[in-house]
């Protein structure tokens, strides 16, 4: 029997599971035969990843998610489908499987979960900053100890019968005991309030002796009528479980970037990579037909230098494909010496994919002497490469498309890098917004893309603006450290 006959007797055999999927709207739902190949696909879940029933039935589950390690037993992820215009989607998705004497082995229910990562990292922002998790306490004007609550006592090692009447400086290391008592007397005396209302990170002493890492917040406050200092403390090194929570969803958020950015490549990749590959191929064909036709050393010549030019295409394609996967792949942060030629080479590997054919002129304005900066280089890739795309898009009608970049030095000890475009410009009440959450000027849009930029770049100790430039379009600015000596 063909594989066409069985493949049609399953589908047939599936007939009643169908109907059930089909009975239930709203609810997206497949189903997949031992193969993984998809022979159930009910409206919702055409509505939901875009594939019409009738253009994914036969094709196997990888086309829209990656199924591997959820094993084939119940079990439920939360992972990150493709529609089929190739955008990402994250979606809470459940296997289970089914009994046997169908073709449908397994079934599949999926649910966007797109409001749900947004509104827990909103929820884990809130809960980073709940004070109910920080150490407090009171000091008065001679530096002695009036409150001390549970979270101060868990910090410190003390209970807060052992520390109130006693002076502050129980909490220091030696040194900046040693000091306090003349910046109290300095304060109670008029001095002036330099430390007043900043978070600073300063050493703490546990009962134990332990010295630790913590941030400081202190503030005047009157308390029956006495002036009064508050210290609100925080330990940095120890665990959080809601700030752990929210780095990783900042992480799935910008690994969920990433991905949204490829989808808007991946159309322009495939032309751009089938150059290449074509021209090896054409190269190859040249060589065949010229050692088999011809002879002596002149042919040997010829074939030799369209052998090296297949070589050089054929890396160049490798290239391509290594820096995406590199790109899309995920990572942790890590800020260090690197070389802001390569950062923005690499990006524009990425970013720059399809300018040539579209008629874009692309220039570049380096400032050679700025050798090494402090940054994450996939990040800071990603940060470029949307500029770039974005620059890209907002040129599409332009008819006059440039694209510059650019390198500065600034005073501050910073680089300035530079996107410049010649697209319609931003509206002035646009400006101040672009970088919020779900601000875009695009129709299709969710308002990350910029928004994320800024994280990346705070993170790094930089900062990120945008201005229309006065002859038309706009111009997006970021900064970097430069390394010492740089």
């Amino acid at each position: 029997m063909t594989s066409a006959l069985v493949f049609a007797e399953k589908a047939a055999a599936s007939r009643a599971f169908a109907d059930l999927v089909d009975a239930m709207p709203g609810i997206s739902l497949c189903g997949l035969d031992a193969e993984s190949r998809v022979m159930v696909w009910n409206k919702a879940a055409e509505v939901l990843l875009g594939w019409p029933s009738a253009d994914i039935i036969g094709l196997e589950a990888s086309v829209f998610a990656d199924l591997e390690g959820l094993g084939g037993t119940s079990s439920a992820a939360r992972i990150i489908c493709r529609r089929r215009d190739g955008q990402p989607l994250p979606c809470d998705i459940t296997l289970f499987p089914l009994p046997s004497g169908t073709a449908v082995v397994t079934g599949l229910l999926l649910r966007d979960a797109t409001a749900s990562v947004v509104e827990e990292a909103f929820r884990m922002a809130v809960s980073v900053q709940a004070p109910h998790q920080d150490a407090t306490m009171t000091v008065d004007m001679a530096g002695l100890i009036t409150a001390f609550n549970s979270a101060a006592e868990a910090m410190f090692g003390y209970t807060s019968a052992e520390v109130i009447g006693r002076n502050v400086g129980l909490l220091m290391p030696p040194r900046d005991a040693a000091q306090h008592d003349a910046f109290i007397a300095r304060y109670a005396g008029g001095g002036e309030p330099r430390v007043m209302g900043r978070d600073r990170k300063v050493l703490g002493r546990r009962k134990d002796g332990t010295i630790f890492p913590h941030t400081l917040l202190i503030n005047e406050t009157i308390v029956d009528g006495q002036r009064m200092i508050t210290g609100v403390a925080r330990d940095i090194a120890a665990p959080d479980p809601a700030r752990d929570r929210l780095a990783e969803i900042q992480a799935e958020l910008l690994h969920l970037s990433r991905i949204g950015a490829m989808g808007s490549l991946a159309a322009t990749l495939a032309h751009e990579l089938n150059q290449p590959i074509t021209a090896v191929l054409n190269y190859v064909e040249t060589v065949r037909a010229i050692l088999k036709d011809e002879g002596g050393s002149a042919a040997a010549e010829v074939a030799d230098e369209a052998l090296g030019a297949a070589a050089r295409e054929a890396m160049r394609a490798g290239e391509i494909i290594r820096r995406l996967r590199e790109y899309v792949g995920r990572g942790e942060t890590r800020n260090r010496p690197e070389e802001l030629s390569e950062i923005i080479e690499s990006a524009c590997l990425l970013g720059l994919v399809g300018a040539n054919s579209s008629g874009v002129d692309v220039v570049r304005d380096f400032d050679h002497s700025i050798g090494w900066v402090m940054a994450d280089r996939i990040q800071t890739e990603q940060v470029l490469i949307n500029l770039l795309r974005n620059a890209l898009e907002s040129m599409a009608e332009s008819p006059v498309k440039r694209l510059e970049i650019s390198t500065h030095r600034t005073d501050a000890g910073t680089v300035k890098v530079s996107v410049a475009d010649t697209g319609p410009g931003l509206a002035p009440d646009i400006v101040s917004q672009l970088f919020n959450a779900f601000v875009t000027t695009k129709n299709n849009g969710m308002g990350l893309g910029l928004s994320i930029c800024r994280t990346i770049v705070e993170s790094q100790g930089g900062r990120i603006w945008a201005e229309s430039n006065a002859h038309g379009g706009a111009t997006f600015h970021f900064t970097l450290r430069l390394c010492d000596g740089a």
